[in-house]
């Protein structure tokens, strides 16, 4: 036991010190239940926190963040996948799910409140890395507009909605990265809304619901 924890924070330095500028890495071993009622029913709620390290933009100064995840959980399988401080991947195993490795992330791609915090406070979003994601985002609202386009011509009641929507999302795809002004517009209406979209179906929120699959590392929430 003693020598699975040294060899455990072992690697979790080397990772820290081998950590990309602007991105966090958990420590697996670190993860402690604050609610996790083993018993109940599911669906479920269980709380648990992790420790983080963190590297700012520069590369010089890190960070350790004790980070606190919330996650509904459905069956065991998403207690095994889900319930799992952020980046680290498990695998399938004849015995059910066991540790497979531990991914870092950027630390604006996070739902954890303490690293958005930090992130919000020590990384710009006005960056190398956001830039690249824009760009990931960009190709995927490209396909989706096109996508919408086809739908706004069916003989549907949403035609209309799809047509409108994909005019505005066509329009955003040709702006970025270098124009942000029309995704900070719904970006910034997101967030405003707390990220709850509405159930209604409209153009509107399908642009949100876009923008909060494709680039929610971009949304304060």
């Amino acid at each position: 036991m003693i020598l699975k924890l040294l060899i455990s924070l072992i690697l979790f330095s080397f990772n820290s010190y081998a950590l990309e500028a602007g991105h966090c890495i958990s420590d697996y071993s670190t993860k402690r239940y604050i609610q996790n009622d083993f018993s109940a029913p599911y669906p479920k709620k269980v709380i648990f926190t992790c420790r983080y390290r963190c590297l700012d933009l520069e590369g010089y100064e890190s960070e350790e963040i004790l980070g606190t995840s919330t996650i509904t959980v459905n069956s065991l399988s998403d207690d095994a996948l889900k319930v799992v401080c952020q980046g680290v991947i498990v695998k399938k195993s004849k015995w059910g799910y066991e540790y497979s490795r531990t991914d870092s992330f950027y630390a604006h791609f996070t739902a954890i409140s303490e690293i958005k915090d930090w992130a919000n406070k020590n990384i710009p979003l006005d960056n190398s890395i956001s830039k690249k994601l824009l760009l990931d985002f960009k190709k995927t609202i490209t396909s989706v507009y096109q996508s919408y386009e086809i739908a706004g011509r069916s003989n549907t009641p949403v035609a209309k909605e799809f047509s409108k929507a994909a005019q505005v999302l066509k329009e955003m795809a040709n702006q970025l990265p270098e124009d942000q002004s029309l995704f900070n517009l719904y970006r910034n209406k997101i967030e405003d809304l707390d990220g709850k979209t509405g159930k209604d179906f409209n153009s509107e929120k399908l642009i949100m619901d876009q923008i909060l699959f494709g680039a929610r590392w971009s949304i304060n929430i």
